[in-house]
C-alpha cells in the first residue's frame, strides 16, 4: 500500500526552509528567495488566520499567474484551509455556481479589465444574497473608499518582522485542495482531494518528471489548472526546493525568452502551446539548451507534432494524461520515441486500476477501444457534496467513469481515442456544448440550435454552432457578443457557424451529433466564416 503519512503542507514547508537563499519565484516584477517567499506565506498565513480563517475553510482565488497567487495558496495550505482556484476565464455564471457550491470564506479575485470585472460580478452576487467573508482584489485602488474589500498585494506582502509560520497537522482523509471539474457535462462540479492521496500522487509526479532542487519550472499556462498547480507543478518544484517560473499569457516568443533568461528546465504545455513555440524557434532560435523535460497533456498530440517540436526544441517530450479527479498517466523518462511520440503513457501509480470496458461495463480485449474507468490511491470516490453526479461518474465498484474513448497495449501503454460523449476539447479545456446550445436558445432571432466540436489545427477542437434562423443576415460576431453578455467564458465561445434549415434529430429529441460532425467535417470554408446549409 502507498505511503500516506506525508502531508502536503509539511513537505512544501520543508521546500521553502531548506534552501533559503536560491531562486524560488521569478515573475515579471522580480524574483524571490525561498527564505523571501516563506516570510510572505508566514505572513499571509498570519493575516489569514486574524481575520478567522481556520482549518477547512474555503479560500477561493480567480487570479492570474502572478506571486501573489502562489503565496495565497501555500499560506492557505500552511494553515489548513482549502484553496479552490478557478480559471481567470470563467465569467459570471461559472463564478456564481462556483461560489454557490464551494461557499468559500476567502475570494481573491483579478484586477477588472475592459471586457470583465470580477468586481461588479461579485457585488451582483451579494445583491443576490451570496456573502463572501474576505475580499481580496488585485491592484485595488482607493482602497478607504472600497473598506469592503482588501488590496491583495498587501495583504500578501511580508510584515516588518514576518511571525514564525504556523503549520497545521492534517491527516490523510483532510481535504487539501478543492479543484473544479473541466465541466464537460456542464457547470465545473468541486474535487475534493485528500491529503494524503493527493500527496502522494504529487510526489510520485516528481519522480517520474525529473524534478529535484536544480529544476526550474516555467508556469505558462493558468496556475489555477490541476495540470500547472499539482501534475506536479508548481506544488511539486517548490516541495523539492526547484524555482517557479510565471508567466501571464505569453506570446511564444515571450515564453521563449523566458525560458532563455530564467534557464528554465521543465514545463508543462499543451499540444496548441507546443506547436507555437515549435513554429517560433525553428524561424527565429533562442538558446535554451537549458530545457529538456515538456510535459505535453489536455489533449491528445498528434505524433507527427511530438517528433518535430521534440527535434526542433530540443527537448525530452512527456506525454501525459488525466483530470483533476486523480488518475495520472505519464510517459517514462526513458521512453522510446516509438512509443513517447503515440502513446500518453501508463499510470502513475503500480496501485491504479485502469480498465477499458464497452457500453455494458465489460472489459475489451487488449488493444480494442472503450471507455476508461479507473480508481486508485489518489482518485476520489465520490464529489463533493454532489450524490446525482456520483450516480452518473462512478461505478458500483467504485471505478470513475472517465467519459474518454481509450485502448491499452501489451505493456499497459495508454492510448486516447477520443471522448465518450459530446464534450468539446478546446487545447485541453473541456466544456458541454449543452450550456452553449442553452444560453444560444435565449437569442431572440433563433428558433433552433446545436453546437459540436470542430477540427482545428491550432487548439484541436473548437465549438462550431449550427442554427436555424429566419434571420440570413446573422453572424458569428453577433453571437459571439451576445454569448459574451451573457457571461460565457471566452474558451467556449463558437469559433464557426452554420445555417440549417433543420437541426437533424435522432430518437425523442435528441440531436444527431454525429450527422452535425460529419457536416462540419464536409465544411471547407475558414474557420470564422458562416456557411449556409441552404440550397
Amino acid at each position: 500500500m502507498p505511503d500516506f503519512s506525508a502531508s502536503l503542507n509539511q513537505n512544501l514547508l520543508q521546500g521553502l526552509t531548506a534552501f533559503s537563499l536560491r531562486p524560488a519565484l521569478h515573475d515579471q516584477n522580480e524574483t524571490l528567495t525561498f527564505a523571501q517567499l516563506a516570510d510572505r506565506v508566514a505572513s499571509c498565513s498570519h493575516r489569514l488566520r486574524l481575520r478567522g480563517v481556520n482549518k477547512g475553510d474555503r479560500v477561493a482565488l480567480q487570479l492570474r499567474n502572478s506571486q501573489q497567487a502562489v503565496i495565497l495558496m501555500l499560506s492557505a495550505l500552511m494553515i489548513g484551509a482549502i484553496p479552490v482556484p478557478i480559471l481567470p476565464s470563467y465569467r459570471e455564471k461559472e463564478l456564481l455556481h462556483i461560489l454557490q457550491m464551494t461557499q468559500p470564506k476567502v475570494l481573491a479575485l483579478y484586477r477588472s479589465s475592459r471586457r470583465y470585472s470580477p468586481m461588479a460580478s461579485l457585488q451582483s452576487f451579494e445583491q443576490q444574497g451570496i456573502h463572501v467573508d474576505i475580499v481580496l482584489v488585485e491592484d485595488l485602488e482607493d482602497q478607504k473608499r472600497q473598506t469592503r474589500y482588501l488590496n491583495l498585494q498587501q495583504f500578501c506582502s511580508p510584515m516588518e518582522t514576518p511571525p514564525a509560520q504556523h503549520l497545521e497537522p492534517m491527516s490523510s482523509d483532510d481535504t487539501a485542495m478543492m479543484l473544479l471539474s473541466s465541466g464537460t457535462t456542464g457547470l465545473p462540479k468541486a474535487i475534493a482531494r485528500k491529503n494524503g492521496g493527493y500527496t502522494y500522487m504529487i510526489q510520485c509526479g516528481c519522480d517520474i518528471f525529473g524534478l529535484n532542487s536544480q529544476s526550474v519550472y516555467f508556469a505558462v499556462m493558468p496556475v489555477s489548472h490541476g495540470f500547472v498547480i499539482n501534475c506536479p507543478g508548481i506544488l511539486g518544484t517548490l516541495s523539492r526546493g526547484g524555482a517557479v517560473v510565471l508567466a501571464d499569457q505569453p506570446t511564444a516568443a515571450h515564453a521563449l525568452n523566458e525560458v532563455a533568461r530564467c534557464g528554465v528546465t521543465h514545463t508543462t504545455l499543451v499540444p496548441a502551446l507546443l506547436a507555437q513555440w515549435a513554429e517560433v524557434q525553428q524561424t527565429a532560435p533562442r538558446a535554451i539548451d537549458s530545457l529538456w523535460h515538456v510535459q505535453v497533456g489536455g489533449a491528445r498530440v498528434a505524433p507527427e507534432l511530438a517528433a518535430s517540436a521534440s527535434a526542433t526544441l530540443g527537448i525530452k517530450l512527456q506525454q501525459c494524461y488525466g483530470m483533476s479527479e486523480g488518475l495520472l498517466c505519464f510517459n517514462a523518462i526513458d521512453e522510446v520515441d516509438s512509443i513517447r511520440f503515440q502513446s500518453q503513457g501508463k499510470p502513475l501509480s503500480p496501485e491504479d486500476e485502469v480498465r477499458i470496458v464497452d457500453d455494458r461495463g465489460q472489459p475489451v480485449a487488449i488493444g480494442q477501444s472503450g471507455e476508461l474507468i479507473t480508481r486508485g490511491p489518489y482518485t476520489i470516490t465520490g464529489y463533493f457534496q454532489n450524490p446525482k453526479a456520483d450516480l452518473a461518474a462512478f461505478t458500483p465498484e467504485g471505478f470513475y467513469r472517465t467519459g474518454d474513448l481509450a485502448h491499452v497495449d501489451a505493456e499497459g501503454n495508454v492510448y486516447i481515442d477520443g471522448r465518450v460523449n459530446d464534450s468539446i476539447n478546446r487545447g485541453g479545456e473541456k466544456f458541454s456544448p449543452n450550456e452553449i446550445e442553452e444560453l444560444a436558445l435565449h437569442h431572440p432571432d433563433i428558433q433552433h440550435v446545436a453546437c459540436v466540436g470542430a477540427a482545428d489545427a491550432l487548439y484541436g477542437e473548437v465549438a462550431c454552432l449550427f442554427v436555424v434562423t429566419d434571420r440570413q443576415d446573422i453572424t458569428l460576431g453577433e453571437l459571439r457578443r451576445y454569448l459574451a453578455e451573457q457571461g460565457l467564458a471566452s474558451f467556449k465561445i463558437p469559433e464557426k457557424l452554420i445555417l440549417l434549415e433543420a437541426i437533424p434529430m435522432k430518437g425523442i429529441g435528441k440531436i444527431d451529433r454525429l450527422t452535425l460532425r460529419a457536416m462540419v467535417a464536409e465544411t471547407s470554408s475558414d474557420i470564422a466564416d458562416v456557411v449556409t446549409g441552404r440550397e
